[in-house]
């Protein structure tokens, strides 16, 4: 059955469907293809390999945008949409790697996006199907652009392709349980592996070829004890900031973890807070802007401050939440193995009171916690009450011994050099799994004094009973 006007649309597909010709003149594609299972997902977000899928990515979204195109002759427009793709596709330091033809039509229509309303862009539209005089000086810009535009190799992809037949090798050993095999494989994968962008990438090779050793000196091969304990070093020594390598060194290696590395919860915030921008987009800061005001203008209303609480803690790269049912607490901030449960009486002066009642109430939050948050079970709980209040009841004292204190003045600082923070860590982010950026980000939360241990370490020492004056 055909029809003239109809909408084809394709789950998941990036190639063998065609539409050459009048068959389609208008593409729209939805979302950027980039891991597309878990094991890719893995070694992108978790690995800091996210060069090993450049090429895979780059031919996907290529060959969706060229669903429609399958000649010099032919011609479509694209649409493209969804969180992540337009800033892929938007990015001038990803378009240098593709065809010089694409990367003058990408600009162009970037150029044509800017500062413009949905009746122009349909304007535009049907002077393109038109494809007469009108569209020949759009055209020219797009040749021009072209002429000027070189395609750079995508980086480390010679390295990559050397090591292949090693990695195949290794795979085939481990298959065969050959494990000196495996071992001397792995090892010519890290001799191919030099260029510095694959240093994720390495680090999960030199995990492997402990893996490997540790097989072969549980089966009984002589020396492989401590080629395991060698490479497990090494793979947690090239990529101390992968929270998932740093737990793994110090259950198997201590004696490697050296005290000065960045710490697990750290490592986690920062992964987090990765995860929070990738969400917002990179390519322009409309989402993030939005939000950042948000947090500003929701803080500076009793009414709003708890949502905003939230929003920040979410920003920061914290498990942050807060539920509306009776006996339920404040905002929450989770993190490694430590919990901030709030109690916020923000709709007050310096000349209020912390009374009985709420003493109670902040007293009681752990055990809400514990039993309603999974992500909490395990964690130490700092019950915290923010407030400009100077002052508590006498009645409240006893309710009030295990309560830390955080004066409302001192957190409204505290989130003006949070979101300062992320908006000049955000500058330099480009993509989850950068472990430079990664590390950078782990050493600026903690020098200005916005990592998760150090707010904990600070709100331990502040307590209620001591910071307010007896009435």
């Amino acid at each position: 059955m055909s029809t003239k006007d109809a909408i084809a649309v394709i789950a998941n597909r990036y190639d063998g469907v065609d539409f050459a010709g009048d068959e389609c003149r208008l593409l729209i594609i939805e979302g950027l293809p980039k891991a597309m299972n878990l094991q890719e997902r893995f070694l992108m977000s978790r690995m800091g390999a996210n060069v090993l899928f450049n090429e895979r990515v780059q031919t996907r979204v290529v060959q969706a945008i060229g669903r429609c195109t399958r000649s010099l002759e032919d011609y479509s427009a694209v649409v493209v949409s969804g969180d992540e793709l337009p800033d892929y596709i938007a990015d001038i330091r990803r378009r240098r790697y593709l065809h010089p033809e694409l990367q003058a039509e990408i600009e162009f229509g970037v150029l044509q996006s800017k500062d413009t309303d949905i009746e122009n862009l349909i304007e535009n539209f049907d002077i393109f199907l038109a494809n007469g005089k009108p569209w020949e000086a759009a055209n020219q810009m797009i040749v021009e652009g072209r002429s000027k535009a070189r395609q750079e190799a995508l980086p480390a992809i010679n390295d990559l392709a050397n090591a292949v037949k090693w990695e195949i090798d290794y795979q085939t050993a481990m298959w065969r349980q050959d494990f000196a095999a495996a071992v001397g494989a792995a090892e010519r994968v890290l001799g191919a592996l030099d260029d510095a962008e694959l240093r994720g990438y390495r680090a999960m090779w030199s995990y492997l070829a402990g893996v490997a050793a540790d097989l072969g000196a549980k089966g009984g091969i002589a020396n492989l004890d401590s080629k395991a304990r060698h490479y497990f070093t090494t793979a947690y020594k090239s990529a101390p900031d992968i929270s998932w390598m740093s737990r793994f060194a110090r259950l198997q290696i201590p004696e490697a973890v050296e005290a000065d590395v960045v710490d697990a919860t750290l490592q986690q915030q920062v992964e987090r807070m990765a995860d929070e921008l990738s969400r917002l987009g990179s390519t322009h800061d409309r989402a993030y802007a939005k939000l950042e005001r948000e947090i500003i203008e929701g803080l500076a209303k009793p009414e709003t401050f708890e949502a905003a609480q939230v929003d920040l803690g979410k920003l920061l790269g914290f498990i942050s939440g807060k539920e509306e049912s009776e006996g339920s607490p404040d905002p929450w901030w989770i993190c490694g193995a430590q919990c901030i449960v709030f109690e916020d009486y923000v709709n007050t002066d310096e000349d209020g009171a912390l009374d009985v009642t709420k003493a109670r109430q902040a007293r009681s939050h752990p055990d809400w916690i514990r039993m309603h948050i999974p992500a909490a079970t395990p964690c130490t709980i700092i019950p915290t009450l923010v407030t400009p209040a100077r002052f508590i009841r006498a009645a409240a004292v006893p309710h009030a011994q295990t309560l830390s204190l955080w004066q409302l003045p001192d957190f409204m600082v505290f989130a003006q050099t949070a979101l300062e923070t992320v908006r000049t860590l955000r500058a330099t982010f480009f993509e989850l799994g950068d472990l430079v950026w990664q590390m950078q980000a782990a050493e600026m939360l903690k020098d200005r004094g916005v990592d998760f241990a150090g707010i904990v370490a600070k709100l331990t020492k502040c307590r209620v009973v001591d910071a307010l004056t007896h009435r």
